[in-house]
């Protein structure tokens, strides 16, 4: 990915979020660009790309310097992060009671309409979303990817590794949708396909239904991970899992039309990209 604003002067740096480096959290993803300010020079200057990470070492070595800058899109992120801490604290919550074994949890109509209804306010008035967004949402919602599969994507080429992020992410994030709601087998999937894309495997399913998101999601967001993806896709698609995913859009659109009222890019002015 290649965003704009590379260096800031202190005067134009004015709008970046101070933070500390000890707020720094390891083999996070990163989804705003992130500075370091430079007195020598005084500017602001990137050390980190969206969809990077600090490593253990990367903090240790750039300690001395007590305070990063993010880019202010960081705040259009709240919404994606907000969903994926609620869907969490959600799902989670019935494999606790299970184990604790306490009452009977909601019935699957209700599960349903729970994630549907907090996953509308997601999508665009237009029923739109960019795979970028789907990616903040699942970071929140399934925590950082293991540590030995972001150690072997930092030697890859970093469009398979973006390539591979994103449709990983988006992949639960549709599965969501139409009806997939264990917890832990979506973050079992989201580490499956994340490391097959590394390996430019073909497809890591058995499962047909999960064979069939694979294989529609790689069309589509794999070709051009940071393109919008719209409702009317999914509708024209034929195969049984767009249009299972159109029908729950369809519901979406009709029962909770008003929550549909983001308008977030990473293009544009008020992006932070220029090229995908």
């Amino acid at each position: 990915m290649r965003f704009r604003n590379i260096k800031f002067t202190p005067e134009e740096g004015r709008g970046l979020i101070k933070k500390s480096f000890s707020e720094i959290e390891p083999n996070r993803i990163l989804f705003a660009p992130v500075y370091l300010y430079l007195r020598s020079n005084q500017k602001f200057v990137s050390i980190k790309e969206p969809l990077d990470f600090f490593t253990e070492a990367d903090i240790e070595k750039l300690k001395t310097y007590e305070n990063i800058y993010v880019h202010s899109f960081e705040k259009k992120l709240v919404p994606f992060q907000r969903a994926g801490k609620d869907l969490n604290q959600y799902l989670t919550s019935f494999e606790q009671n299970r184990w604790k074994q306490v009452q009977k949890g909601p019935y699957p109509y209700e599960v349903d309409h729970f994630i549907l209804k907090r996953l509308s306010y997601l999508w665009g008035i237009d029923l739109s979303i960019e795979p970028f967004f789907t990616a903040v949402f699942v970071e929140s919602f399934s925590g950082a990817l293991e540590f030995k599969i972001l150690k072997q994507a930092q030697e890859m080429d970093v469009v398979v590794y973006e390539k591979a992020f994103l449709l990983s992410s988006w992949i639960v994030f549709m599965a969501l949708h139409i009806g997939y709601n264990d917890y832990d087998f979506l973050n079992k999937i989201r580490n499956e396909i994340f490391e097959f894309c590394l390996k430019a495997e073909k497809n890591p399913f058995n499962n047909s239904e999960l064979e069939e998101l694979f294989k529609i999601s790689k069309n589509w967001v794999g070709e051009n991970p940071f393109q919008k993806m719209t409702f009317q896709q999914f509708e024209k698609e034929l195969s049984r899992v767009n249009q299972k995913f159109a029908s729950r859009l369809k519901v979406v659109k009709e029962q909770f039309s008003e929550n549909l009222k983001l308008e977030i890019s990473l293009f544009g002015d008020d992006g932070i990209c220029d090229v995908g």
